[in-house]
Order: structure tokens, then C-alpha cells, then sequence
């Protein structure tokens, strides 16, 4: 599809992706990620102006039918990549300046601000007492799946299916108890992308969402790596606690959420 000043092409050149992950890790993370490690799930539509200017569409799609859309990039003109988002869409995060023609295509179910999230090198204030964290393994998978029975959220639905074995995700202990849970779906070695951060509501305000984020950045560091989360802008409480910690804003989108099947997303 040709437009005003440039053209929609679908695919993307993974060397040039890498090369301006280089530049910008925090804006390509989920893409360089996803087309890594789940090349099978992910889809790329570009819109190259001429310019020389490109912005793109990340496309994942964890349920085949229903797939979570990223638009990344600044490019004047690029709005033709509104029509390109496909009409199963569960999940739009996009700039401000295109929200409203995404939100022209199709009824949204709702939309908000949402941040991202930096933090590098962040002040550390103490955890409240009774508070421990530690790494998740395979051992601990009866017990996640108890915790997300008794606490279904669309932060919690994707730690029913993770492998322990495999992926980054920590608990928060009240003595034996688990009380809370984070993971860390991007692990790039410039840019770790932390989500899912769910503490049971009964035992909120005791400094387990502290202690799980901190838990992240310590592993992120340790890795020579950034932190970056997804916060609403709404979500006071949240974003209150990583300003403390240390995280500076460095972009703000919208979310989208459509009607449709429900994925979780990693999303404060």
C-alpha cells in the first residue's frame, strides 16, 4: 500500500532492527525479543517514508486469533499503518499521536496513557520486614498454579502455562506463604522488560511489590542491563513505588483494549 509520503511493506530486516536496538534498546526490546525467540508467533508490517523514516507494527501473536500489536517509530505520514492492524487485535499500544486513528478503525472496550518505564543504577530503600524473594524453579510450579487459581487476573493468567525451568520470574514469601509474583519476559543483554507484577490483595502495602522489583533489578544489573517496565498512568500507587526505586519516564503511549479473548499482559 502506497500513502502520501511513503510506503507499507510487510516484514522486517532483522539487521536493521538489531542496529537500531543498538541506538534505542528500550524502544525495540519486545522486537528484537519476540523475533528471536518466537519468530513463529511474530509478524512485522513496516511503513518505510521518504525519507528514509520507518515505523512498524510488532505483531505477536500468543493466541493465534487474537494477537497483541506494538507500533513503534516517529515517521511523518506513517498513519497507513492504522489500517494494518488486524481486526482481531486483543491489545494496541501506540504512540499518542496515532491513537486516534487506531481508535477510528474499531471500538475500543478502553484506552488510557501508558508509560514506560527506565531504571538504571536506582536508589534501594529497605524492603518492609517479612517480605523474601527469590527466584522461581520448577519446583514451585504447584504453587504458582494454587496462586493464580485463588487470584485469576490478567496479570496472573500467564504464570498458570510458564516453564520455571526456563524462563525469569520471582516470588514474594509472607514466611511459606507466596503473597506475590513478577517475571521478566525480555532479557536482552542491554535491556531487561520486567511484568506481570501481582501481589494478592491481602497482602498489598506490606512492601512485597517493592521487594519484586527490586529482585528484578538486581538480576537486570548483575546482567549489565536497564530495567524497563509498562506502567498506567492512572495507577498511582504503582508508579509512586518505581519513582522511588529510581525509574524515570521515557515514553508515553496509549493502551488500547479491545473486545475479544483475553491475554495477560505485563502491564502494572
Amino acid at each position: 500500500m502506497t500513502g502520501r509520503s511513503g510506503r507499507v511493506h510487510h516484514g522486517l530486516d532483522l539487521d536493521w532492527l538489531e542496529a537500531e536496538a543498538r541506538h534505542d534498546p528500550i524502544s525495540h526490546a519486545y522486537s528484537l525479543w519476540d523475533a528471536r525467540q518466537e519468530p513463529e508467533r511474530t509478524r512485522f508490517v513496516r511503513w518505510d517514508g521518504e525519507d528514509g523514516s520507518r515505523s512498524y507494527l510488532l505483531m505477536w501473536f500468543g493466541d493465534p486469533s487474537a494477537p497483541v500489536v506494538h507500533w513503534v517509530g516517529r515517521s511523518p505520514g506513517d498513519l497507513e499503518l492504522a489500517h494494518e492492524i488486524p481486526a482481531t487485535t486483543q491489545v494496541a499500544v501506540v504512540p499518542e499521536r496515532v491513537a486516534w486513528a487506531v481508535l477510528k478503525q474499531r471500538r475500543a472496550n478502553q484506552s488510557e496513557p501508558l508509560l514506560t518505564l527506565v531504571g538504571e543504577a536506582p536508589r534501594s530503600p529497605p524492603s518492609r520486614p517479612g517480605s523474601t524473594v527469590r527466584r522461581l524453579d520448577a519446583d514451585d510450579r504447584a504453587e504458582v498454579v494454587g496462586f493464580v487459581r485463588r487470584y485469576p487476573d490478567r496479570l496472573t493468567a500467564a504464570y498458570a502455562s510458564l516453564d520455571l525451568s526456563k524462563e525469569t520470574a520471582w516470588g514474594a514469601f509472607d514466611g511459606d506463604r507466596l503473597v506475590g509474583l513478577a517475571r521478566a519476559p525480555v532479557r536482552l543483554p542491554s535491556v531487561w522488560v520486567v511484568g506481570g507484577i501481582f501481589v494478592a490483595p491481602p497482602a498489598r502495602r506490606h512492601g512485597h511489590g517493592r521487594a519484586l522489583t527490586k529482585a528484578a533489578i538486581a538480576a537486570a544489573g548483575s546482567n549489565g542491563a536497564k530495567l524497563s517496565l509498562y506502567v498506567r498512568e492512572s495507577n498511582a500507587a504503582a508508579r509512586a513505588l518505581y519513582e522511588e526505586l529510581g525509574f524515570r519516564q521515557f515514553e508515553r503511549k496509549v493502551w488500547i483494549d479491545y473486545p475479544g479473548p483475553r491475554q495477560p499482559l505485563p502491564v502494572s
